[in-house]
């Protein structure tokens, strides 16, 4: 018997047939027609018993064939899969180091543990920079149901390490790191094989040691379930003995763009600075207990108390669709620019002066002076953001 022919009609789509078309093998004394999805797994077959079939015979095809559903694998993943964004957040295999009070030697009577990002429990007090141990107060981002695309960075080992393999980092791309020879925290994509990163040793006991620098070796992608962002009060963790943000950049660098210009501030200092409420809130014991300890998520996982602020600053940024600041408004770019800048001048310039004098008083200790401004001026940037969210969805 001959080997059967194929014969594919329709168009090709990016050098592929069209998923939806047929593929018809010829046989000598059958033809057997088959639906194939674009894995190449046949949905549906039919045979069809006719000689006079072009191009076996002459005549038209007049058939009345009796459909089969075979039954197939499931088709493979798609090397792309198509994921929601989750921007700001670490892997949960990555670790960090947690100074568990328990009496037993340690240096200060505390135990040094390691721990992964996804046993973390708000209250406990990881390692940050200058080999300070400080409280876990939220979490940005807390899905531990959530697929992510991470950036895994591998670095090479060191004398002061106990590995000489060390483990790889795994952010998102827009998650912040900090990098030598620049003066701010850059986003994690920015990062390339022989930058050089802040490197924390395990000997946490001799914190008056100078810092060390790793060299970065290789970047690669990876695929994680889970998703998290702790927050610590200086702004900074250590993970997998390397110093990092617990802060993302909004944009594709280290510093705010107001269109093509690069402004002076850095998104850490932005970030830092605008989460203060939400710290001296968390520094009162009384207030600790009833707004922070028991902390609630949105359904993308990311804390209420972020919520509102994250929502408003996409949207002033252009990210929210919908928005007379997104690039695909159909308004001009001069009106759009006019908006920009008197909203600018009205609004953020008296709001970004507010949560500085707050950062202020948080550096000198006068917790309770703010206290009863918290309230309001959360309040409103949270109904703001969430109410042009709710607008855009519609």
């Amino acid at each position: 018997m001959e080997i059967p022919e194929t014969l594919v009609f329709g168009p090709r789509v990016s050098n592929r047939v069209h998923p939806t078309l047929p593929t018809i093998t010829v046989c000598p004394d059958s033809l057997l027609v088959e639906t194939k999805d674009e894995f190449g797994a046949v949905l549906h077959s039919l045979e069809l018993n006719n000689r006079f079939l072009t191009p076996c015979g002459i005549g038209a095809i007049t058939l009345s064939p009796t459909v089969t559903h075979t039954p197939t694998a499931s088709p493979a993943p798609s090397q792309s899969p198509t994921r929601r964004p989750s921007n700001f957040c670490f892997s949960g295999e990555t670790t960090v180091q947690v100074q568990n009070k328990a009496g037993k030697e340690g240096g200060d009577g505390s135990v040094v543990v390691m721990k992964k990002i996804k046993d973390l429990t708000i209250g406990d007090h990881v390692l940050t920079k200058n080999y300070e141990y400080e409280p876990v107060y939220s979490f940005g981002h807390n899905a531990p149901n959530e697929t992510t695309e991470f950036r895994q960075i591998f670095v090479e080992g060191t004398e002061s390490s106990s590995l000489s393999t060390p483990p790889p980092l795994e952010m998102t791309d827009d998650h912040l790191l900090f990098v030598r020879g620049y003066p701010h925290s850059i986003p994690a994509s920015h990062v390339k094989v022989g930058d050089e990163l802040n490197w924390l040793s395990d000997n946490t006991s001799n914190k008056s040691s100078a810092v060390n620098f790793v060299r970065v070796k290789e970047v690669r992608r990876v695929v994680r379930k889970g998703s998290y962002a702790p927050f610590t009060t200086s702004g900074t963790i250590v993970v997998n003995q390397v110093l990092a943000s617990t802060f993302v950049g909004f944009q594709d660098s280290g510093v705010l763009k107001v269109g093509s210009y690069f402004t002076p501030l850095a998104w850490q200092t932005l970030a830092h600075v605008f989460e203060s409420p939400h710290r001296l809130v968390c520094a009162t014991p009384l207030l600790w207990t009833y707004w922070c300890v028991t902390e609630s998520y949105s359904i993308e996982g990311i804390s209420h108390w972020v919520y509102g602020p994250l929502t408003f600053t996409m949207w002033l940024l252009g990210g929210a669709e919908g928005s007379e600041f997104s690039p695909s408004s159909s308004s001009s770019s001069s009106a759009s620019i006019l908006l920009t800048v008197l909203f600018v001048v009205v609004i953020m310039v008296p709001i970004s002066m507010a949560f500085v004098l707050l950062r202020c008083l948080e550096m000198i200790g006068l917790q309770s002076v703010v206290i009863a401004t918290l309230g309001y001026l959360y309040y409103n940037v949270y109904s703001f953001g969430r109410k042009k969210f709710v607008t855009n969805q519609l």
